[in-house]
C-alpha cells in the first residue's frame, strides 16, 4: 500500500473508533439518570411545612419557616447508579422524619422501562416496606418485590436499601450465584 493510501486508511480506522467511543458514551450517559435538585415543592408531600433545604451530612435537612429540622431528604442517585433494573438505573426520593424513620419514597426519574416502572408505582405496599423503619432496622428486611415488574422493583428496593447504608452483600434482583450450568 503506498504512503497515501495508507495514511487515508489508518484517518478512516481512527475515525471510526472515535464514532464508536461516541456512541458508546452517548448510550452509557442516556442511562444513568443524573442526581436532581432537590426543591421544598419536592419534598412538600412528606413534609407540609417545609420551608427550606440545607445540605447536611449528605443529605437535605428539611425546615420550616422558624428553622426547625422537620427531616432529611437525600436520593439514591449517584451512589446506586450502577443498580439496573430490567433495562436502567432509578433514582428515588428518601424522605425521613425528624427521628431517622423512613416517611416514605418516590421515584424521582428512572431509565428503566415506562410500563415495569408504573407497575412499581401503582402498587402502593411495595413502598410501605420501607415506612416508619430505621436504616439500622432494615439490616434483615426482606423486601416483596412487585410480581410483573421483578428486576425494576427488586433494583428500586436495592439502591435505596444502599443509600441507606445496608450492606450490599447480595444482588436483591439475582440473590443466588449464577454458575456455568445457568448459562
Amino acid at each position: 500500500m503506498s504512503g497515501p493510501a495508507r495514511w487515508k486508511s489508518i484517518a478512516l480506522r481512527l475515525w471510526r473508533v472515535a464514532v464508536l467511543a461516541a456512541a458508546v458514551f452517548a448510550i452509557r450517559r442516556s442511562h444513568q439518570p443524573a442526581a436532581l435538585e432537590l426543591t421544598v415543592e419536592r419534598v412538600r408531600d412528606f413534609f407540609p411545612a417545609a420551608a427550606v433545604l440545607t445540605p447536611q451530612n449528605g443529605m437535605q435537612a428539611v425546615k420550616d419557616a422558624s428553622g426547625i429540622t422537620l427531616g432529611h431528604v437525600m436520593q439514591t442517585s449517584p451512589e446506586a447508579d450502577d443498580i439496573i433494573g430490567y433495562s436502567g438505573p432509578t433514582n428515588t426520593l428518601i424522605a425521613l422524619d425528624s427521628r431517622g424513620r423512613v416517611l416514605g419514597l418516590r421515584i424521582l426519574r428512572s431509565a428503566d422501562t415506562t410500563d415495569h416502572v408504573a407497575e412499581v408505582v401503582g402498587e402502593r405496599s411495595f413502598f410501605k416496606q420501607f415506612t416508619n423503619k430505621k436504616p439500622a432496622e432494615m439490616a434483615d428486611l426482606r423486601v416483596d418485590a412487585v410480581s410483573g415488574a421483578t428486576l425494576t422493583s427488586s433494583a428500586i428496593a436495592e439502591g435505596v436499601l444502599r443509600r441507606l447504608g445496608k450492606s450490599a452483600t447480595t444482588s436483591l434482583r439475582f440473590p443466588d450465584a449464577i454458575t456455568l450450568d445457568d448459562t
